[in-house]
């Protein structure tokens, strides 16, 4: 991250880098709440309808911290996760 943001968020922290400064970070945050809720009449617009049909469950009956939506998806991390594992261990 560039000085000007480091002073600012990270006061007395070093650093010798230089990166993303303010205007970097809020078009990244921009594209990415976009990315998470689209105003596009798509129907995502809640954010919880993206997560809901990630992991298949019903729309209508997603609650994000409810105990099955996190059990989905905790299954689906791991089956991601073995699958890369499986593939590193191909190569």
């Amino acid at each position: 991250m560039r000085d000007e943001v480091i002073d600012l968020c990270f006061h007395l922290t070093p650093s010798r880098l230089q990166g993303a400064g303010f205007e970097v970070l809020a078009q990244e945050s921009l594209r990415r709440h976009t990315l998470g809720f689209p105003n596009d009449g798509s129907g995502n617009e809640g954010g919880c309808i993206i997560l809901a049909n990630s992991i298949g469950a019903p729309v209508e009956n997603v609650t994000v911290g409810s105990p099955h939506v996190i059990a989905d998806l905790q299954t689906a991390a791991g089956r991601i996760a073995e699958r890369l594992i499986n593939s590193f261990l191909r190569r």
